[in-house]
Formats: C-alpha cells, structure tokens, sequence
C-alpha cells in the first residue's frame, strides 16, 4: 500500500530536503567572494583626480594648487598622488594634455564653402574658450613662469586650431575659391587671438561673435582668384 507523505506547516518538505541533502558539498566550503573592487589607481579614478587640479587651478591659479589640496578636493592620498606623478609640475602638465588633448575640433569636410567650413572650427573654438575661460586665464599666466606649460598650451591650443584652419584654405585653394598666393597662416594667427582675448577679458565668445569675425574681418583677408581680363 502505497504512504503519502504529509508534512506540517512549518516542517521541512521531506521531498524538497532530499533534493538540498544531494546537492554536492565540499568540507569546509566558503561563499563565493565578492569581485574585488576597482583599483584606486583605475582610469577613471585618475581623469577624476586631474578635472580635480584642473578645478583648483581655476580657480586659485597653478602657484595656488596643493598636493595637500588636490589630494582633499580628490579624496586621494597624497601617496597614490605622488605615485603617478612625482611632482605637482608634472600632474598639472598631465592634467592640461587631458583637458586640451584631442581639443583639435573635428574637420567637417569638404563643404563646398569655405565660409561654412571656417564657421564650424572657429564655433567650435568659441565652445571651447567659453566653457574653460578661468582655466585658460589661470593657465595663461602660469606659463609665463613654467616653459613646459607654455609649450603644452602653444601646442594644445595655437597649433592645433591653427591646423584646423588651415585645411579649409587648401581645400578652398584647390576647388579655385580663394587665390593659391593665400597666405595660409593669415586667418589663424587674427581669429584665434581675437577669441582668446574676448575670453580672457570675460566677454561673450559665441556664434554671433563668430559670424562678426568671419564677414567683416577673416573673409575680407583672404586673397580671391583674379578674373581673367577679357
């Protein structure tokens, strides 16, 4: 005769503990370990740590920053500090290359139209300066007295806008827009310069200003092809 087995509330299901008394088991077995948290050094951690300088260097200027400072505005121990980077010259330095690193705005192409393309690098510059206005002011006259800053923001800004712009000049050269005697420096060395100061001096750098530049100033250097005399 076939027992049905009946349990009570509150009692092990005989059925359901068999089933957890075959599961295999190892003497001694310990839980799973949690995964290990990321490592303080991780790559976030350090972009964390150098938007943190170049926060401090806005506002207090590079004579003003600290390792003490970086370290508590980063929440950072001065010994993960100066395991990355033995001085504060060479953290501040690595924190300009992250800021300005790949600031070369993209090329848009060939548009058929020098004026557009031109608008689009120099907008983009505009962007650049008005988001990060305290920061280049502080980082202006910081390398008045460091070599390696001046030279990390010649290239990081100068040089690389003046590239920028350089590409839609030869690319209107060839399409026979503008004169092959264009002086291709010409246009970087009056635009960025006008930017630069209107940011410094804390006036308004934005697509108006921008088209002001182009129409009255930048458009007006730039050599026409003369028309064959008839």
């Amino acid at each position: 005769m076939a027992i049905r087995s009946v349990h009570k509330a509150g009692q092990d299901n005989p059925r359901e503990k068999a089933v957890r008394n075959s599961e295999p088991r190892r003497k001694g077995a310990e839980p799973t370990p949690a995964a290990p948290a990321s490592r303080p050094d991780s790559e976030a951690r350090l972009e964390n740590i150098r938007r943190v300088v170049l926060e401090l260097v806005a506002d207090r200027g590079i004579e003003g920053v600290t390792i003490d400072a970086i370290a508590a505005a980063a929440q950072a121990s001065k010994q993960t500090l100066y395991k990355r980077w033995p001085t504060k010259s060479e953290l501040i330095r690595d924190a300009i290359r992250m800021s300005f690193g790949g600031s070369e705005p993209g090329d848009p192409g060939d548009l058929g139209d020098l004026r557009k393309e031109l608008c689009l690098i120099l907008e983009s510059a505009a962007a650049m300066l008005q988001t990060n206005r305290r920061l280049i002011v502080a980082l202006t006259d910081g390398a008045q007295r460091d070599p390696v800053v001046m030279a990390l923001m010649r290239q990081e800004t100068r040089d690389n806008y003046r590239e920028s712009l350089q590409r839609p000049l030869k690319r209107a050269i060839a399409r026979g827009e503008i004169s092959p005697e264009t002086d291709l420096d010409l246009v970087p060395q009056v635009a960025l310069p006008i930017l630069l100061h209107r940011a410094m001096f804390d006036e308004i750098v934005d697509d108006r200003v921008v088209a002001n530049l182009l129409d009255n100033v930048l458009m007006k250097l730039i050599s026409r092809p003369e028309t064959p005399k008839r």
